[in-house]
């Protein structure tokens, strides 16, 4: 793996695990990995990143010897995830972004949620720069950003084989979608306070000029909540 050309001096016990797509840039990710930086210190940060961690060779060419049966790798995923005790999940964009679109991806989200593993999401700077632009605008952009976060069902995220199948009927038949849905939306507004009104989570429950702009994020995800509820009923 990639990661074995750090020198030993420089590698640290795993403090993030990333959740992505790989067809992000090179640039996308950078730049939202980097707003982690902004609240923890660099030097603190270690990522646990499929493309750099896994042997590769060995996924493609020896599927089998690499990873065993699915139970085995859900197992090894869980408890990875749970020794690591933190998702960071990157975002290419906040209005119908490419990671609800994979069911993988979803997976690895649904796990976090049955675990109640903390999730942290991230976006390119590019992304947050045009959620910030739509709040601008005042009730027109809230309701874009209303509908985008309406939009975001992992249920019709693509299976692109037996194995991705595989996932999505596990996720119907255990805690179900509308819950994914729920711990996804709920990162996303925690993104908006962190990220795009620039307090951190506790600076902003604390400043009272802001109550209204809170207040509007606690309705909205009300909303949204008990249209999923209904979706599901």
């Amino acid at each position: 793996a990639m990661v074995d050309w750090i020198p030993r001096a420089d590698r640290r016990e795993q403090t993030h695990f990333v959740s992505w797509t790989w067809c992000y840039t090179l640039e996308d990710v950078r730049s939202a990995l980097n707003t982690l930086t902004r609240s923890t210190a660099l030097d603190t940060i270690f990522l646990s990143m499929c493309f750099f961690v896994k042997n590769h060779f060995r996924c493609l060419i020896e599927p089998t010897a690499a990873t065993g049966s699915d139970d085995l790798y859900d197992e090894e995923f869980e408890h990875n995830l749970t020794r690591i005790g933190c998702m960071v999940v990157v975002l290419d964009t906040w209005n119908q972004p490419t990671y609800i679109k994979r069911i993988w991806t979803i997976y690895e989200h649904f796990t976090a949620c049955k675990l109640a593993i903390p999730v942290r999401m991230v976006m390119p700077e590019t992304a947050l720069e045009s959620l910030r632009l739509k709040v601008q605008l005042g009730a027109e952009g809230w309701y874009e950003i209303s509908q985008a976060l309406a939009e975001m069902k992992c249920q019709e995220a693509m299976a692109f084989n037996s194995e991705d199948e595989a996932k999505k009927r596990l996720i119907g038949e255990t805690v179900g979608f509308g819950r994914v849905d729920r711990h996804l939306n709920h990162a996303m507004s925690m993104m908006m306070m962190e990220s795009v009104f620039q307090y951190s989570i506790s600076d902003f429950q604390g400043v009272v000029a802001d109550q209204k702009l809170k207040h509007t994020l606690k309705l909205l995800e009300e909303e949204l909540w008990d249209e999923q509820d209904d979706a599901i009923s």
